[in-house]
C-alpha cells in the first residue's frame, strides 16, 4: 500500500485536503507457474486535484482531472 496526503489552505481556493492511495496484492504459489496480482489505483476515487499559487501579482489555479478508481487483475507466466 502506498499513500500520499496533500493539504493546501490559501485565500484563492477553499482548503483542499487530498488523500491518494494505491494497493497491490501478489500471490506466487510455489508449485505452480502462474503469478497472480490484484492492484487498485486511486482507492479513494478522487476525481480532481486543485492547486493554487499566488506570487506577487500573479494568481495561478490549476485543476487536474484524475483517472477514476481502477482495478486490475494480472496473471503472469514464467517459462
Amino acid at each position: 500500500i502506498s499513500e500520499e496526503h496533500y493539504f493546501e489552505k490559501n485565500n484563492i481556493v477553499s482548503s483542499n485536503n487530498y488523500y491518494f492511495a494505491d494497493a497491490i496484492v501478489r500471490y506466487s504459489p510455489k508449485k505452480s507457474k502462474p503469478d497472480y496480482e490484484l492492484s487498485c489505483q486511486n482507492i479513494f476515487n478522487n476525481r480532481s486535484f486543485v492547486s493554487a499559487l499566488l506570487l506577487n501579482n500573479v494568481e495561478t489555479v490549476s485543476n487536474y482531472r484524475l483517472r477514476p478508481r481502477q482495478l486490475l487483475f494480472k496473471v503472469s507466466f514464467s517459462f
